[in-house]
């Protein structure tokens, strides 16, 4: 996990990362290493600095949001400031603050508190999945990636939606989702079948706040869990297999 913070001095302390803040030679404070103690069990952050007043290390910790990395870029790009003793001028447009909104595919991201989960129920080509979970109220794929067979050529490639094939077809995958213990949603294929689901990117919300996430790129019998940001509730889930029963609609 260190190489997330590539541009810092970083030290490991058994579930701790110990990230330097790197501080401009140009700043007019002067002010000994400031250190921001990460928890990666815990997903919580704690500021290290003797010269620095707790008020001012308060000021600071209102705006992690989750996200250690952008919490460290926020910190280092407006370091002057909260050493004056001063809050810096929030914009939501700005990048820096938009921690939850940002929905990254490779590492866990929190989402909307009004986060709609989807609804549609298309009964046919239905994803079935066995899902064990702890203190996790929905669950659901927004978007997954997925192994298919080429038609015309046979070779097997990984699609999200649409993809060329080395033979030149254009392979198509249609996902729609649903809200559903036992099914992720439909599939439609064009030119292509289905092989198996490969790692991909779910949205869960907590039970006890209904906090809402979505996780980095998790595979079959790959065990998830973190600690829920809010309300620390330990949150875990496992998909232990897929189906996919493909069938005609016979209510049409």
């Amino acid at each position: 996990m260190s190489y997330f913070f590539k541009n810092n001095r970083t030290l490991k302390k058994a579930n701790s990362y110990l990230i330097y803040v790197n501080i401009s030679d140009n700043c007019i404070y002067d002010i000994s290493d400031i250190i921001i103690e990460y928890n990666t069990t815990t997903n919580k952050v704690t500021i290290i600095c003797d010269d620095l007043p707790e008020d001012i290390k308060s000021r600071m910790l209102k705006y992690f949001k989750g996200d250690i990395n952008q919490f460290i870029v926020y910190i280092e790009e407006n370091l002057e400031t909260f050493l004056s003793g001063k809050e810096p001028e929030v914009k939501l447009e700005s990048h820096s603050l938009t921690f939850d909104k940002c929905v990254l595919e490779d590492k866990i991201t929190s989402l909307l508190d009004n986060y709609v989960y989807p609804t549609q129920n298309v009964n046919i080509n239905i994803l079935q999945y066995e899902l064990s979970k702890k203190n996790i109220y929905f669950f659901s794929a927004k978007k997954i990636y997925l192994q298919v067979n080429c038609k015309k050529c046979k070779e097997s490639c990984e699609i999200k939606d649409l993809k060329t094939c080395k033979c030149g077809t254009l392979l198509k995958c249609n996902f729609i989702p649903t809200l559903d213990a036992e099914k992720l949603g439909s599939l439609f294929f064009e030119n292509c079948t289905f092989c198996h689901l490969n790692p991909s990117n779910f949205q869960f919300n907590c039970a006890n706040c209904f906090s809402n996430y979505q996780s980095n790129k998790i595979g079959l019998n790959t065990k998830f869990q973190m600690s829920c940001w809010k309300c620390n509730t330990f949150l875990t889930f496992c998909i232990k297999k897929t189906t996919f029963l493909e069938k005609k609609n016979n209510d049409i």
